[in-house]
């Protein structure tokens, strides 16, 4: 089932909002949710993507080369002391194009997912990808679980 079909004989639902808002009984809410996160894969138009997959890569090797050597911080982190799931990396893309793995993986281990797979859009040039919520989800949940980690947030 997906969101645009309907949810225990409701009109059909358009959006996220619509599909559990249709949902009358828990049953068809769970049904909601699990539609919404592994049957119906997120598509991603690539274009503006891909433009800035290959900024972030020209970036990280212009980076270190300014004569001031301050990263822009974390706004989250900087306001409440909790850092984000996306905290470090900068320094972690910056690390992975120069080769020191180790500081990548100690500052964000999803640089290192983010090097090849902006080099991969740029390269390739796909129109549009398809990607599960669920994994999305994961990949940030795991990222912000890390940081708070890396932080002695968790302890």
């Amino acid at each position: 089932m997906s969101l645009c079909e309907s949810i225990d004989g409701a009109r059909a639902p358009t959006s996220i909002p619509d599909a559990f808002a249709a949902a009358r009984s828990p049953a068809a809410r769970a049904r909601a949710l699990r539609a919404l996160l592994f049957e119906r894969p997120l598509t991603i138009d690539l274009v503006a993507l891909r433009r800035l997959g290959l900024a972030m890569v020209a970036l990280a090797f212009l980076l270190p080369l300014q004569p001031l050597k301050t990263l822009v911080p974390c706004p989250l982190r900087t306001l409440t002391g909790v850092p984000c799931p996306l905290c470090g990396m900068t320094t972690s893309v910056i690390a992975t194009l120069h080769l020191h793995f180790g500081a990548a993986l100690a500052a964000n281990p999803v640089g290192l997912l983010a090097v090849p797979i902006a080099i991969a859009l740029v390269l390739l040039r796909p129109w549009v990808v398809r990607v599960p919520i669920w994994l999305l989800a994961l990949v940030a949940g795991a990222s912000w679980i890390f940081e708070l980690h890396r932080f002695g947030v968790l302890g």
